[in-house]
């Protein structure tokens, strides 16, 4: 049985560069919504379209899209920090463990 734990901080980099995409693409998304409003005219025959409320639905949506995106981005971003966090405190143990070794 194996009682050792690793972190693979390769792959925790790559976790954290594919979650940044993610958070672009809804960025992305939400830089489209601007002029929906306009987009449920005509819809069904007969329908009538209230620009204002449709203008105000959209950009709320635009907002929430963006802060989403935002977050999203920041936390792959956090993961890659991690990442780089694991890197560092392995190497600096490995240092501490090759200096301790050594004959003073």
């Amino acid at each position: 049985m194996d009682d050792m734990t690793s972190i693979d901080a390769p792959a925790v980099r790559a976790m954290g560069v594919a979650v940044t995409e993610i958070g672009d693409q809804i960025a992305e998304a939400a830089a489209v919504i601007p002029g929906w409003e306009y987009q449920g005219q005509r819809a069904v025959d007969g329908s009538t379209l209230c620009a204002d409320q449709m203008s105000l639905t959209a950009m709320y949506w635009q907002v929430t899209l963006d802060g989403l995106g935002g977050l999203v981005r920041d936390y792959g971003g956090e993961l890659r920090t991690a990442a780089g966090d694991f890197v560092a405190t392995d190497q600096s143990a490995a240092d501490r463990i090759q200096v301790a070794g050594k004959p003073g």
